[in-house]
């Protein structure tokens, strides 16, 4: 006996199938035979045969209608297929008609777990497709884009929240298909690039709600990604992250280099007496490359300030605005004219030192005086100059003393002929340092005198006549003379060791002795001296004795005097600022303008 559905025109041909879907929902597959196979599928016709979509399965077509069995029917179980059709026209079989029901309900439920993907910098995308029976209503918390969201787990993980970013709906007689698409809010992108200088810009972008950067933020951008929010920020940070100026906007260090960089030293400026004639002995001022610490800063402020020429421990900015002046007078006598002479000695300096004058050899050391060309030259005033060198924490102070000891020339009577030897030149450096000790400043000295004369017997055949003469011009009181023979005077002319009273910060501190007057450190160099006429003294005659300046004689009763001063302190081995340098670098997004700023500092020491 056949079996109707939902109409006696409809004939249920075998078993109906039925699948089970996802959500307590099923599809239903019933074929059914037409009563007339010839014309049920004309026009006039088709109501027998072809329910409408959406209508339930236990509904009863409206031409010789049929409810169905007990138990029969599915809940919510709707038509949305429907196919029809002889399938073996050949033979001339039944006429087929095939309904497809599907459960769809009033309220939307999943048609399959959602689909997950990580394809967006590891950001978590959520399709979800629904379906509910047509006309359902779209729930009012699921289509606000950019703001609905759910929050999302994967087995045990925590839950990531997800914002809607677009979704579709697929409308038919029998369903609503409902898909939504949610993405995670997070970083979507980052770029990073450097832009010079241990400066680094890094561009984030983010989706939905901004993260958390570091640094200072130069820009920021909103626009639409796949239907969501998407804010771009662009701050600008040092490598490590951190922020390029301090909270309160003061200079902050962010990178630092070496660079081998021109620097010009100045030339010495010192006063030379050699034998009674007073010069300035001028050493030319040298350009070379010192290695240099380039420091760049970021700041808010748009201001070069004093405390940047002493950063990094600098003594200052090196910027010479004087040089060395030299002042030379000599007064006038009978009927010569007094002598002036001033002038700027660019590019030089005068050394910086201090000062001891007086009765030296009879309070400090007998030994402070020296020979030159067969004068005895007592010394009544050192000139020490501050060096780099230190003794137990303090700076070594000196003086350098060079003289001519004598000038020789041999001549050789033993042969045919005379032999006469070219003139030599005996030297002699007299240093003398002042030393701390801990306690005490000492004052050490060496004499030491070379002599490229070799020692020459007066007579090497020993047949006793003297064949060997030597010229000395220290013989008899500089006047010059031949002597019988020589002897080398290579060696030490003797030394000096003294130590001061009173301890004292700085060696002009201390107490050198009676009639000795220490004199704070200054870049000044002065010498007076005058003319001495022939003199005798018990029977002896002391030869007179001109003093000159800068090669110009002091005549007997004028006195000359010359003066340097002035000039950049000696930066050799000395740390010193170089150069600053300010410029706007770029402006954050509230408006606050931040600046760099280059500094190069230098210990000045030639490469």
């Amino acid at each position: 006996m056949s079996i109707s559905h939902r109409t006696n025109r409809l004939k249920i041909k075998g078993s109906p199938s039925v699948e089970k879907l996802q959500n307590d929902r099923y599809k239903l597959t019933i074929t059914c035979s037409t009563m007339n196979s010839r014309e049920d599928w004309y026009s006039s016709n088709k109501a027998r045969i072809f329910p409408d979509f959406g209508s339930l399965e236990s509904a009863e077509m409206s031409i010789d209608g049929l409810a169905p069995r007990t138990g029969e029917a599915y809940t919510d179980m709707r038509l949305t297929e429907v196919e029809s059709g002889n399938r073996s026209p050949r033979d001339g079989s039944d006429y087929i008609v095939i309904l497809t029901y599907e459960t769809l309900g009033s309220a939307f439920v999943q048609v399959k777990d959602d689909t997950i993907d990580l394809e967006l910098n590891g950001l978590r995308r959520v399709t979800r497709t629904s379906i509910a029976q047509a006309g359902t209503d779209i729930p009012t918390d699921d289509k606000d884009i950019g703001v609905d969201y759910i929050d999302h787990q994967i087995d045990a993980e925590t839950a990531v929240r997800c914002f809607l970013s677009s979704y579709k709906i697929d409308d038919t007689d029998s369903y609503r298909e409902f898909e939504r698409t949610y993405i995670q809010a997070g970083e979507l992108s980052r770029d990073i690039r450097s832009v010079g200088r241990g400066v680094q810009q890094t561009t984030h972008q983010f989706l939905v709600t901004e993260g958390s950067t570091t640094g200072d933020i130069i820009s920021r951008d909103t626009d639409n990604f796949l239907g969501l929010k998407r804010i771009t920020v662009s701050v600008i940070a040092r490598p490590d992250g951190a922020t390029l100026t301090n909270a309160d906007g003061s200079a902050k260090l962010s990178y630092s280099e070496q660079q081998l960089v021109p620097f010009t030293f100045p030339g010495v400026v010192d006063l030379q007496n050699e034998q009674g004639h007073v010069f300035p002995a001028v050493r030319s001022p040298v350009q070379a490359k010192v290695e240099a610490d380039i420091y760049t800063y970021y700041q808010t402020s748009g201001n070069i300030v004093s405390g940047d020429f002493t950063t990094q421990s600098a003594l200052g900015l090196w910027n010479p605005s004087e040089w060395c002046q030299k002042i030379s007078t000599i007064s006038s006598a009978g009927n010569e004219p007094a002598y002036f002479n001033a002038q700027g000695i660019r590019g030089c300096r005068t050394r910086e030192s201090f000062t001891i004058s007086g009765s030296l050899e009879g309070s400090i050391h007998n030994n402070l005086n020296y020979d030159s060309l067969g004068r005895n030259i007592a010394i009544s005033e050192l000139v020490l100059e501050e060096t780099t060198e230190t003794e137990n924490g303090k700076s070594v102070f000196r003086q350098v003393i060079p003289y001519v000891f004598n000038v020789t020339s041999s001549v050789n009577l033993g042969g045919s002929f005379a032999v006469i030897g070219g003139q030599l030149t005996a030297t002699g450096v007299f240093t003398i340092d002042v030393k701390w000790n801990g306690s005490q400043w000492v004052m050490t000295g060496t004499n030491v005198v070379t002599d490229p004369q070799p020692t020459q017997v007066p007579d090497p055949s020993s047949s006793g006549v003297t064949t060997i003469y030597v010229w000395s011009a220290a013989k008899d009181l500089g006047t010059g003379g031949y002597l019988e023979g020589y002897t080398n005077a290579s060696g030490s002319k003797g030394s000096v060791s003294f130590t001061a009273d009173g301890g004292g910060t700085n060696p002009w501190n201390a107490i050198w002795g009676a009639g000795v007057t220490a004199t704070e450190s200054s870049n000044e160099e002065e010498f007076t001296t005058t003319s001495f006429p022939t003199a005798s003294f018990n029977s002896k005659t002391i030869a007179s004795f001109f003093s000159f300046i800068e090669g110009r004689v002091i005549q007997l009763g004028a006195t000359g005097r010359i003066k340097i001063s002035g000039g950049p302190p000696n930066p050799l081995n000395k740390i010193y600022t170089l150069d600053v340098q300010l410029e706007k670098a770029f402006t954050k997004i509230d408006g606050t303008d931040v600046y760099r700023k280059t500094i190069a500092v230098a210990t000045c020491t030639p490469a």
